[in-house]
Order: structure tokens, then sequence, then C-alpha cells
């Protein structure tokens, strides 16, 4: 008669440990999934807002800022989205953006890129997503 109560409490802290592990296990996974996307997209934004930047100030042409370091930036960062993966979607501002981007590149002839450039995928991206 003694031993079932110890049964019950033994089967009871059984089942309290793996619904424990259970949810400590994918809790994890739902946390580090949605942490992940997250991390991700406010990459990609921070790109399109450098890509905007940038642009703006070359179009500017002022001398105050430097065309070299903004033309690596720019490049730098069409060349991060190229690399982009996952499943996310282009809003229209972004490609407005990236429009902006090819407009100033095809109109600056000393800026022409090799045609297998990884940086043209850049600017192809929201064909893509």
């Amino acid at each position: 008669m003694t031993t079932r109560p110890w049964l019950i409490h033994v089967l009871w802290f059984i089942g309290v440990l793996v619904s424990g592990g259970l949810g400590y296990y994918l809790g994890g996974q739902t946390v580090g999934s949605v942490l992940g996307r997250l991390y991700m997209q406010n990459r990609r934004t921070f790109q399109f807002s450098d890509i905007a930047m940038t642009v703006t100030a070359l179009e500017k042409s002022d001398p105050a800022f430097s065309r070299r370091r903004d033309i690596d930036r720019l490049r730098f960062s069409l060349l991060n989205l190229a690399y982009q993966d996952g499943e996310w979607k282009c809003t229209e501002n972004d490609r407005r953006i990236l429009a902006r981007a090819k407009t100033w590149l095809e109109a600056n002839p000393d800026q022409q890129l090799a045609p297998d450039s990884p940086v043209l995928d850049g600017l192809k991206i929201c064909e893509a997503h």
C-alpha cells in the first residue's frame, strides 16, 4: 500500500521532467528561429538603407563626401544583398532603391561591373524575391 503513492510521485516527476525538457528544447528552437529571422531582416533593411544613403550622396556629388568610400559602400551593400538567402520579399521601396542604384551605376561608365560580378546579383535580388 505504501509503494503505490511513491510510484505515482515518481511517474509525475518523470512526466514533469519530460515536459520541461521538451518545452525547453522546442522553445529554444522557436526563439532561435524567430531571432534569426529578425536578425536577417535587420541586415537586409540595413543594406537597403545603406544603398539609399550612398546613392543619395553620390547623386549630390558633394565634395564633402568621399566618392571612393561611397562607391565602395554601395558595392559592399549590393554584394551583401546578393548573398542573402531565405524566404523574404522585397518591398516597393526596396525596388525603388535598387532602381536608383542601377541608374547611378549605368550613368557612371567608370563604375561598370564585369557581367559575372556578384554585385550585379545584388541589383537583381528583388527579381528573385
